[in-house]
């Protein structure tokens, strides 16, 4: 989506495979990534979800302002705190782990702040 200079992307069930999804999220203010699977999953889930490492290399890559993870399951929240490290390894930017509800406003200094959930 993009508003002015401005624009908020959505990765969808992107694997990391595709090297020009960089190029698309690239500046974005707000890059929102699926992190459905831990760095250590198995093959199969690696084809469908992007790693840990290469959520944040695509938003290092891409030079996003601030990266949303959501679509977390069991196995990804499990092994959440190892994943961020992981994903801070690659990307020293803001991250935010999403939840139900959750209300992001893009900010005119700032690059995004949370807003309370109704």
């Amino acid at each position: 989506m993009e508003n002015g200079a401005r624009s908020l992307v959505f990765s969808g069930d992107q694997n990391g495979d595709d090297a020009q999804f960089a190029d698309f999220a690239r500046g974005a203010v707000l890059l929102v990534m699926a992190h459905a699977v831990p760095e250590d999953t198995g093959p199969v889930a690696a084809r469908l979800h992007g790693l840990p490492s290469e959520i944040g290399t695509i938003a290092q890559g891409a030079g996003v302002k601030h990266l949303v993870l959501s679509h977390l399951m069991r196995r990804s929240e499990q092994a959440l705190d190892r994943s961020l490290g992981i994903i801070r390894s690659h990307y020293p930017g803001p991250i935010t782990v999403a939840e139900d509800m959750l209300c992001l406003e893009p900010r005119a200094r700032r690059a995004l702040s949370a807003r309370s959930k109704p």
